[in-house]
Parts: structure tokens; sequence; C-alpha cells
């Protein structure tokens, strides 16, 4: 081969490996940018939550985590059912937006900000009613692909709708329906129900806000007293956390405190617990 021709086809050769080696960098970049921000929760999520579990046996708990960043999915017991107390409400509420694709009328809309972020219980029985009582939600919960739920199944003190059963996992697939486009919940009545659970009033925003620092959260909390309304607490807290660095779903179930301040004193360190697991 001539050296004039030979020096152009190292030439063509290393001009083409300068241009791949361009298009592969920018298509790198390209799909960093599509890969979904946050940090992704320690694959070592399960052990930590086991770990503090074994070490407050008192208190019988159950967690279930969905890293949005991921979609991975972590957890202690996750599939036990406990009773529900005041976190259905959030059920009641998708039961009852379901029924109203087009948005709620003003009075029912009313009814639901004060169940939501008062978790006012007399609102709470109306609409309770107003989606068929337990056969509505058992409706709703066999649309939302819920296996571990049962409405007003359990014994105990206080309205029927709180003695549900229900685990972290279902706990969790509903709260998934709040944060993903879905065939059951429009938009914006998706939107409205996470407005609602962003509002809650300050005295009960515990439990999913511990540790979170400066991240949103849309949360609902239940507490009861099984026992004599005095003791044997039962104390969940659910919600959607989004920030900058995390991105997940949690819900936490408790029972067997002897009060109500230790119950929520060992649901904030189980939160606090699983944000610095993906922070």
């Amino acid at each position: 081969m001539p050296r004039r021709l030979l020096r152009r086809t190292l030439l063509a050769v290393l001009l083409a490996e300068l241009l791949a080696g361009g298009a592969l960098a920018g298509a790198t970049t390209a799909a960093a940018a599509q890969q979904p921000s946050g940090t992704h929760c320690s694959t070592r999520l399960d052990a930590r939550l086991a770990t503090f579990a074994h070490a407050h046996r008192g208190v019988t708990l159950a967690v279930a985590v969905r890293d949005l960043t991921t979609g991975a999915g972590y957890g202690y017991r996750r599939h036990a059912q406990q009773r529900t107390a005041s976190i259905v409400k959030v059920e009641i509420l998708q039961a009852l937006l379901h029924r109203y694709p087009r948005g709620l009328p003003s009075g029912l809309a009313a009814a639901a900000t004060r169940m939501i972020e008062r978790s006012d219980n007399v609102a709470a029985e109306q609409l309770y009613r107003r989606v068929g009582r337990a056969a509505g939600l058992r409706r709703f919960g066999r649309l939302a692909g819920l296996r571990e739920t049962d409405p007003a199944a359990a014994t105990g003190p206080g309205y029927a709708w709180g003695l549900t059963l229900t685990s972290p996992s279902d706990q969790v697939r509903l709260l998934q329906l709040l944060t993903r486009r879905n065939t059951l919940l429009t938009d914006a009545n998706r939107r409205f129900a996470l407005r609602l659970m962003r509002h809650v009033v300050t005295g009960q925003r515990w439990g999913v806000t511990s540790g979170v620092g400066d991240s949103r959260v849309a949360l609902k909390n239940g507490w009861l007293p099984l026992r004599d309304w005095s003791s044997n607490w039962q104390i969940n807290s659910i919600g959607v956390v989004h920030g900058r660095v995390r991105n997940y779903l949690v819900a936490i179930e408790s029972h067997g405190a002897d009060t109500m301040g230790h119950g929520v004193a060992l649901v904030d360190e189980v939160s606090r617990l699983v944000a610095r697991a993906c922070g």
C-alpha cells in the first residue's frame, strides 16, 4: 500500500474511533440523566430492621419499605397482619375517590379533609358507610390487589373500620396507587389525597416524618389502645417520603406498647432507621 494511502487510512480509523468514543460518552451521559434521582436504600435494610425488632421484643413490629428509585422492596414481617387503627382512613379515601373520578362533591371533600388532616372519626364513619362499609372496602381491595387486608375482621374497641386487619406490604401497595398512574384513581384524585396527607395537623406528624430532614412527607398515623382503653397500644404510621436524596414508601405497624408515648417513640426510631438506610 502506498505510504500516502496508508496515512489516510490510519487517519480515518483514528477519526472514527474518536467519533465513536464521543458518541459513547454522550449515550452514557444521556442514560445517566434518565436514571431516577435519589439515593438507593441500603441492601442491608432487611437485616437492620430485624436487629431492631429483636432488640425490642416487648412490641411486635412489622415494616415494609419500597424504594421509589430502584423499585426494590425491603422489610421485616412485611406480610404479617395487624389492626389498622386510623391508617385505614387512607383506604377509605381511595375507595371513595374511585367512585368519584371527576372529584368529590364539596360535602364529601370537606369530610375527607377532616378524616385525613385531623383523623376525625365521625367523618371517617360517614365515609366508611358511603363506600359500603366492610363489603365496599373489600371490593376496592380486590381491585387494588390487596392480599392481606380484611376489613373490620378483628375484635377490639372502637369503630369497626379501625379493626381492619392489614399487612405493611398491602399498605405500601395502597401508597403506590397515590404515587404512580393507575386505572383506579385519576391523577387529580391522587394529587388531592397526597395534599391532604401532607397537611396532617402538627400533633399527628410523628412516625414517618422522623429522620427525613427536609424531604416532603405525606402520611397517616393510627393509634388505638387494645386493652381497657389504656394499654397494649396499636401504633402505626404509613407514608410517602420524597426529597432530593430520599424517595420511598414506608408502612410501619406495631402493637404491645404499654403507653402511646412508648409506641410512638419506637415507630419514630424505625422511621429514623429507614431514613438513614435510604438517605
